[in-house]
Formats: structure tokens, sequence, C-alpha cells
């Protein structure tokens, strides 16, 4: 391993230190502690390789495709002419609250 390559591998950043950007990002802190760790790994494999990398880069890249993947919430303004299934009958919050409660755990179905 070279010299320069050396003092790449020196300048990747902790662990906690990318995890923590990506908490202020909006991921839970479990997740984001596991694309810290695999983006510094991916970073490392690069430098290692003779190619630049950013992992804080790669870090965000990876967290902004969970954040795009997560279910959100819409506003479903088809009307009728339309029927996409989106919104049609919403749950009350504490029927919602009591399906969560039943989905948890034991019950009979």
């Amino acid at each position: 391993m070279g010299r320069l390559c050396h003092m790449d591998l020196q300048n990747l950043p902790r662990v906690d230190a990318v995890a923590a950007q990506l908490v202020d990002d909006g991921l839970a802190p479990r997740l984001a502690t596991v694309l810290a760790r695999e983006s510094i790994d991916r970073a490392r494999s690069l430098v290692v390789s003779g190619r630049a990398a950013d992992a804080v880069a790669l870090a965000r890249q990876a967290g902004r495709q969970v954040l795009a993947a997560r279910p959100t919430r819409i506003i479903n303004a088809t009307g009728v002419l339309l029927h996409t299934n989106l919104g049609r009958a919403t749950l009350h919050p504490h029927v919602a609250a009591a399906a969560t409660d039943s989905a948890v755990g034991y019950s009979n179905v």
C-alpha cells in the first residue's frame, strides 16, 4: 500500500460522525449507523483500489435512497373520476391504534 493510499485511509471519517449526519438528515439512529459503516467500507475499498472516495457523500446518497423509498402521506385529489384506492376510506386514529395493538401481538383472526 503506497503512502498516499495510507494517508487517504487515515482520513476516512469515524462511523459515529457519519451516522450523526444521517440522523440529522432524518434517519433512525440504528439505520444511520448501518449505512455509515457500509459507506465507510465502500469508501475504503475505493481508496485501496486507487480511486477517490467521499464516505459522507456515499452515506448521504444511501440515506436519500432509503428516505425516498419510505411510505409518505398523500392527498387524494382525484375525486370520483378516477378511483385509485388512495385514501378512499381512511381509518379514524383510534381504530388505527387498535389495529396496531392487535397486529403487533397475538390475536384471533
